[in-house]
């Protein structure tokens, strides 16, 4: 299953770098410094979902956590990050980058620590 979440994370990640390289003006070497920061901060909460994964070790009810927190994560920020620059533009929809990773971990954070509690609490110990 860790498998399928890695490939969901990969796709969300994918999508969100392509829509910012979309929205940028890449002919201007400002813009790819910019664009590269932007994206770093963007994929923050896919980083963060990653590592939650990882420590989920092979606990099933952990993993089925992370992997509708990462269809969820990945789906959202594509979402949002399309109806920002490409369905409803406006001239504001520039600072949405700026503000979806904070939102995107805020809602991560839940699903993270059910996945870390249910790891500890039906850990069997060898």
């Amino acid at each position: 299953m860790t498998r399928i979440i890695a490939a969901v994370l990969l796709l969300g990640a994918v999508g969100t770098v392509g829509l910012i390289a979309y929205a940028s003006d890449l002919t201007r070497p400002s813009a790819w410094l910019w664009g590269a920061a932007i994206s770093i901060w963007s994929l923050s909460p896919y980083a963060v979902a990653a590592r939650a994964t990882r420590l989920a070790g092979d606990a099933h009810a952990a993993l089925a956590t992370m992997l509708a927190a990462a269809v969820l994560l990945s789906a959202s920020g594509v979402a949002i990050l399309a109806s920002a620059f490409i369905f409803d533009l406006d001239p504001q929809s520039a600072l949405v980058p700026l503000f979806l990773p904070a939102w995107q971990l805020l809602g991560l954070a839940p699903f993270a620590i059910a996945a870390q509690w249910l790891v500890r609490r039906f850990h069997k110990p060898l």
